[in-house]
C-alpha cells in the first residue's frame, strides 16, 4: 500500500480530507494506516470504526469521542441546538492538526454520519483532517454526503481487485514465496486478486506450514485456511450465504436451482444476495463467480450428507442442459449417486470426451463401470477410449467380446486403427471389410473397403485381389473428405509403383493437407501425414519430410497420442537429418507408448546416441532396439525399423539384425516398388558399415547396380551409394567419394555424408588426397551442429489439451474459466500449468507466459 503515498494528489497544499472505498478483502483498513502514517503522528490521530450491529443504535458509532454530557443530550433529544454544540465539542477536540480516521463508514449509524458530515463541512476552520474508508455503498443517501463534502476537490481512492502481475508480487514477497513458483501460481490462482484472501493464506503458510504445502500439492485445504474463510461467509446474511453455497457447488445464479432456494423469493431477492457476496469480496470480479478459494472450502464447510444433497441437486437442475453432460455427471459422482441414470449420465459424459479428452473419457468410463455399467456398453466405449489414448493392445482386447454385435461401426473402424498402430495392419483387413459389408451409408462402405485395400497394400499383401491401388487411380475425385484421402493415398500408391515419383508425392501431400485442413473424426486405420512423412524418406527427400512433420505439429490434432506421434516422427526426422539430439527418451515414456511409436521412438532415440558416438547410451538402449526388432515392419514402419537394425548393428548384434532382415525381407517379399527396395538396400549398406562387414560389400554392389537407371535424388542416392560400397572394399576413388558426400548431403542425409567422406579418408594411401577429403569431412560437419536443427515449436513441446490450456491462460483466464472451457476442474487446470511450465523448462508462471505469447501471437506487421 506505499504506493498511495506516492500519489500526488493525497498530498496536494491545502486537502484536508479523504476517501478509500474498497469492497470486503480490498485492503482498505491497510491502506488506511499507510495513507494515515504519512499525514499526521499516531498522537494526533483518532480512529473509529463502524459496527455491523451497532449501525441501528443512534450516535453508537462517535460515543468515544463525545463526553458524557454531550452524549446524553444527544440521546435525549437532538435537537439542532443540541446537534450544533456536540459538533463544535467534536471540532475543538480534534483541531490543530489533527487527524480523524473513520474505517467501515458503510456500517455507522445515520444519526452518527449525520453529524460527521456537519463536522467535515467545518473541518478547515478549525484545521482538522478527515480520512474515511467505507465498502461501496450508493444507497445510503447520509455515507454519499459525506463522500461528496471530503472528495469536493479530490476524487475517492478505489481499491479494487489486484491484476495477476500484483498479486503476484504480494505473494511472492511472504512466506508464500519461500515455497517456490508453484506454491506463488497456486495461491495467484486461488485468491483472485482479493488482498485479505492473499494475506490469509500467508498467515496459513507461517502457521501451518507442512498442512499448507500438503494442500498445495492437492490434499484438503489447513485449517487456518478454512476458517478464515468460514469467518467471511459468516458475516453475510442467511439468503446471501445460501445463494453463495449453491454457487460454490456450480451453479449459475440464473439456474433453476438457485430460484429453488427458499431464502430466495424474487429476482429481487437474488440480486441483493448478489450484491451482498460481491460486497464481501467473495466473488471474482471478471467473471461473477466465487473466488477459487472460496468455491473450494465452502463446499468443505457443510456436513457430508448437506455436501451430497446440494451435489444432486445442482445435477437435477442440469437435467435438461445438453450441453452440461459432464457438469451433471460431476456432481452426480460427488453425491455419491450410483443409479442407473447415474450410470447411464457417466457414460454420457465418457461419449461427450472422447475425441476431445480422451483421457477424462476413460475415467469417466472407469467410474461407470465401477457403478455397474453393463459390460458391453463398457467394452464397447473402451475400444474408442483406448484408441484415442493411443492405447492399440488394449481396443483390441477389448474388441474381442463385443464386435459380432450391430451397430459397432465406430468401433470397427477404431479396432482397424488399433491394429495398425500395433504394426499389424494385415489383422484390420476384416474389420474393415466387415464394415464394407454392413456399413450403415454408401460413404461408410466406400472408406472401409479403399481403406482395407490400402491396408493390403502397407501389410506387403499384393496380391491379385488388390486392385485398390489402380481404382483410385481410375476415379474421380471423392466429395467425402474421408474417401478423397483415401483415394489420394491411392493414387500416391499407383504412381510410387510405376516410378512416377514426383506426381505420387504431389498426391500424398495433397492427402496430408486435406487430411490435416478438415479431418477431426479419422477413420481411415492409418494417418495420411504419417504415410507421407514416410514416402518422403522413401524418395530420398527429407527436406520434404520435415516439411511435412513441421505442418502436422503446426495443426490441431485430436488427442493427445495424434500429437504424440506427430512429435516422435519430427524427432526421427531430425535424427535421420544428422541431428546428434533428441528428446525422446524411452525409459521415461515406454510404457505409454504402442507399438508404432516404441518403434519410433526407439529408432530416434538410438539413432541420435550412434550419430553422437554416444555408445554408453547405446548400450542403454539395447533392449528397446532388441524388443522392436521382434516384429517385422510394415511400409509404415520400414525406416524406423531399419535405423533400429543399424543400431543394433553398431552394437555388434549381429544375430539379431540377421534375424530381423530375414523376418524383414519375408514380410515385404511381395513389395517391388523400387523405392521400397532401394530404401532396404540403403538400409543394408549403413548396416554394413556400422559393423565395417566388408564381406558384404559385393554383394550390395550387385543390388545396387540394379537401379543404375533410376534418375532424380533416388538416382543421386544410388550413386552415392555405389561410391560406399566401393570405399567399404577398401576401393576408394577420393574424388566419387567427395561427389557421393556432396549427393548425400543435398538429399539431407547431412551426418551420412560426413562419415562416408572420413571413413574415404582413413582408407586411403594418397596423403594429398586424404587431406583433401578431411577438409570435405570438416566443412560438412559444421552441418551437424546442433542449433541448425531448429528451435523445437511449442506445438511439438506440448498435448493438445496443454496447448489449449496454455492458450487460454495466455488470453487472461483464470483456472474456473478454463476448466469450465474444457470440461475440467480447476485443480485439473493447475496440474496441467505446472506440467506446462516443467517441459517449457521455466520457473515461474511470467515466465512461462511469455514463452507462450511469444509463439502463440502473431507477431507485429
Amino acid at each position: 500500500m506505499r504506493e498511495l503515498l506516492d500519489q500526488e494528489r493525497l498530498h496536494a497544499p491545502g486537502r484536508s480530507g479523504w476517501v478509500v472505498v474498497g469492497k470486503g478483502g480490498a485492503g482498505k483498513t491497510a491502506a488506511l494506516a499507510t495513507i494515515a502514517s504519512g499525514l499526521a503522528d499516531v498522537s494526533a490521530t483518532r480512529w473509529i470504526r463502524g459496527r455491523r450491529l451497532g449501525s441501528s443504535e443512534p450516535f453508537s458509532s462517535i460515543e468515544s469521542l463525545l463526553s458524557d454530557d454531550v452524549l446524553e443530550e444527544l440521546l435525549v433529544d437532538a435537537t439542532r441546538l443540541v446537534k450544533l454544540k456536540a459538533r463544535r465539542a467534536l471540532l475543538e477536540g480534534l483541531q490543530d492538526g489533527g487527524l480523524l480516521v473513520i474505517d467501515d463508514a458503510q456500517w455507522l449509524d445515520t444519526a452518527s454520519l449525520e453529524l460527521l458530515a456537519a463536522v467535515a463541512d467545518a473541518r478547515e476552520s478549525f484545521g482538522l483532517r478527515m480520512l474515511v474508508g467505507h465498502r461501496p455503498r450508493l444507497d445510503r443517501e447520509h455515507l454519499a454526503h459525506l463522500d461528496s463534502i471530503l472528495t469536493f476537490d479530490h476524487p475517492a481512492v478505489v481499491l479494487g481487485h489486484l491484476d495477476e502481475e500484483s498479486s503476484r508480487s504480494r505473494v511472492g514477497v511472504g512466506p508464500i514465496g519461500e515455497l517456490g513458483p508453484i506454491a506463488i501460481d497456486h495461491a495467484t490462482a486461488m485468491c483472485g486478486g482479493v488482498v485479505g484472501l492473499i494475506d490469509l493464506l500467508a498467515d496459513s503458510c507461517s502457521v501451518e506450514r507442512s498442512a499448507y504445502e500438503a494442500w498445495v500439492a492437492g490434499s484438503a485445504p489447513p485449517p487456518h485456511v478454512v476458517e478464515g474463510v468460514r469467518s467471511r461467509v459468516a458475516l453475510l446474511p442467511a439468503a446471501a450465504r445460501e445463494v453463495l453455497l449453491a454457487m460454490c457447488f456450480g451453479a449459475s445464479p440464473d439456474e433453476p436451482l438457485v430460484a429453488q432456494l427458499e431464502s430466495v423469493t424474487d429476482h429481487r431477492a437474488l440480486g441483493q444476495a448478489m450484491h451482498e457476496i460481491d460486497d464481501e469480496g467473495l466473488l471474482d470480479g471478471d467473471s461473477a463467480e466465487p473466488v477459487p478459494l472460496v468455491a473450494e472450502v465452502v463446499p468443505e464447510l457443510q456436513a457430508p450428507t448437506e455436501r451430497s444433497r446440494y451435489h444432486l441437486a445442482v445435477a437435477a437442475a442440469l437435467a435438461d442442459r445438453a450441453d452440461a453432460v459432464v457438469g451433471r455427471a460431476e456432481h452426480l459422482l460427488a453425491g455419491g449417486d450410483h443409479s442407473d441414470e447415474a450410470i447411464r449420465v457417466y457414460l454420457a459424459a465418457c461419449d461427450d470426451l472422447a475425441d476431445v479428452a480422451p483421457d477424462l473419457a476413460d475415467g469417466w468410463l472407469e467410474r461407470a463401470e465401477s457403478a455397474g455399467a453393463h459390460r458391453s456398453a463398457v467394452a464397447a466405449r473402451r475400444i474408442i477410449v483406448s484408441a484415442r489414448l493411443g492405447r492399440p493392445l488394449d481396443a483390441i482386447r477389448a474388441a474381442e467380446p463385443v464386435l459380432g454385435q450391430p451397430g459397432m461401426v465406430d468401433q470397427l473402424f477404431a479396432v482397424a486403427g488399433a491394429y495398425v498402430d500395433a504394426r499389424r495392419p494385415s489383422q484390420a483387413i476384416g474389420a474393415l471389410e466387415q464394415i464394407a459389408s454392413s456399413g450403415d451409408d454408401p460413404e461408410t462402405r466406400e472408406v472401409a473397403r479403399m481403406a482395407a485395400g490400402l491396408c493390403r497394400v502397407i501389410a506387403g499383401l499384393l496380391d491379385d485381389d488388390c486392385d485398390i491401388v489402380t481404382e483410385g487411380m481410375q476415379s474421380r475425385p471423392k466429395a467425402d473428405p474421408q474417401s478423397e484421402v483415401a483415394r489420394l493415398v491411392a493414387v500416391s500408391l499407383c504412381l510410387l509403383g510405376v516410378d512416377d515419383l514426383v506426381a505420387s508425392l504431389a498426391s500424398a501431400s495433397d492427402a496430408s493437407s486435406l487430411e490435416l485442413a478438415v479431418l477431426r473424426d479419422q477413420r481411415l486405420p492409418f494417418s495420411a501425414t504419417c504415410f507421407t512423412t514416410w514416402l518422403g524418406v522413401y524418395l530420398a527427400d527429407l527436406g520434404f519430410a520435415r516439411l511435412v512433420c513441421d505442418r502436422a505439429l503446426a495443426a490441431p490434432s485430436r488427442t493427445d497420442a495424434v500429437r504424440r506421434s506427430r512429435v516422435l516422427r519430427s524427432e526421427l526426422i531430425s535424427v535421420l537429418s544428422g541431428s546428434i539430439e533428441t528428446s525422446v527418451d524411452p525409459h521415461a515414456d515406454w510404457d505409454s507408448l504402442g507399438p508404432s511409436d516404441r518403434l519410433v521412438a526407439a529408432a530416434a532415440a538410438s539413432g541420435a546416441a550412434r550419430r553422437a558416438n554416444d555408445l554408453g547410451r547405446l548400450h542403454q538402449l539395447r533392449p528397446y532396439l532388441h524388443e522392436v526388432l521382434l516384429q517385422p515392419p510394415d511400409l509404415l514402419g520400414l525406416v524406423a525399423y531399419g535405423e533400429a537394425m543399424v543400431c543394433a548393428s553398431r552394437l555388434g548384434d549381429a544375430d539379431v539384425v540377421d534375424s530381423a532382415r530375414v523376418a524383414r525381407d519375408r514380410s515385404l517379399a511381395l513389395c517391388v516398388q523400387r523405392p521400397v527396395r532401394i530404401l532396404t538396400a540403403w538400409i543394408d549398406l549403413q548396416v554394413a558399415v556400422a559393423a565395417d562387414r566388408r564381406h558384404e560389400a559385393e554383394s550390395l554392389s550387385s543390388r545396387i547396380a540394379e537401379f543404375a537407371d533410376v534418375g532424380g535424388r533416388l538416382g543421386d542416392l544410388v550413386s552415392a551409394m555405389q561410391a560406399w560400397c566401393r570405399s567399404l572394399a577398401r576401393d576408394v576413388d577420393a574424388e566419387a567419394v567427395t561427389v557421393a558426400g556432396q549427393k548425400l548431403r543435398a538429399l539431407g542425409f547431412r551426418w551420412e555424408a560426413t562419415r562416408i567422406v572420413g571413413a574415404a579418408a582413413m582408407h586411403i594411401d594418397d596423403q594429398v588426397a586424404a587431406k583433401s577429403l578431411l577438409a570435405a569431412a570438416r566443412e560438412m560437419r559444421a552441418d551437424l551442429k546442433v542449433s541448425e536443427v531448429g528451435h523445437a515449436p511449442l506445438s511439438a513441446k506440448l498435448s493438445e489439451r496443454e496447448l489449449e490450456v496454455a492458450q487460454l491462460i495466455s488470453d487472461g483466464q483464470t483456472y474456473k474459466q478454463v476448466g469450465a472451457k474444457l470440461f475440467i476442474s480447476p485443480k485439473t487446470v493447475e496440474h496441467h500449468v505446472a506440467r506446462i511450465r516443467q517441459r517449457l523448462g521455466v520457473d515461474s508462471r511470467a515466465e512461462m507466459l511469455e514463452l507462450i505469447r511469444a509463439e502463440l501471437e502473431p507477431a507485429p506487421a
